[in-house]
């Protein structure tokens, strides 16, 4: 008899779609997004169902801004590797429409058990996507710099 989800499930579910900051969860050994939730999505400028019909890899490549690639490839690369657990990037995303957004990205990686006996390291089975959008905060942050700028001059103009 099938009783549908678990309290945690339903906890998991409920947190990820009410959550205000992009979330979602990625399948590493199924190389696909298994949940996304709409601040994700308006984010990266798509549905929820585009991001969960495009490998994460490719998706990946298509909304990093190329300036900011290397160093999440390296990092991402850490992750899967067992050297980190979680990182931390501050990037661009590109929107299909051509605009730009800034986002605080966390990953989180969640190993699997066994380690290759080769390599010692464990499996990545999946990573925990977090993305917090700081584009209105890093605006206002530029509009302070600039005004703080043209005080500073005009202080020595008038001084």
């Amino acid at each position: 008899m099938d009783r549908g989800p678990g309290p945690w499930e339903a906890f998991f579910e409920t947190a990820v779609a009410s959550s205000p900051i992009g979330m979602g969860v990625i399948s590493s050994v199924e190389n696909r997004y298994l949940r996304a939730n709409a601040p994700l999505a308006d984010l990266f400028g798509m549905t929820i169902e585009e991001i969960l019909a495009t490998d994460p890899y490719s998706l990946a490549r298509r909304i990093t801004h190329p300036d900011e690639m290397v160093a999440e490839q390296s990092l991402f690369a850490e992750l899967a590797g067992g050297a980190r657990s979680f990182y931390r990037i501050e990037k661009r995303i590109c929107r299909p429409d051509g605009t730009t957004r800034w986002a605080l990205v966390t990953l989180h990686g969640i190993l699997g058990e066994g380690a290759d006996p080769t390599t010692g390291l464990r499996p990545l089975l999946f990573v925990v996507v977090q993305m917090v959008d700081v584009t209105e905060q890093k605006a206002a942050a530029e509009a302070l710099r600039l005004g703080a700028a043209e005080l500073r001059h005009a202080q020595k103009i008038d001084g």
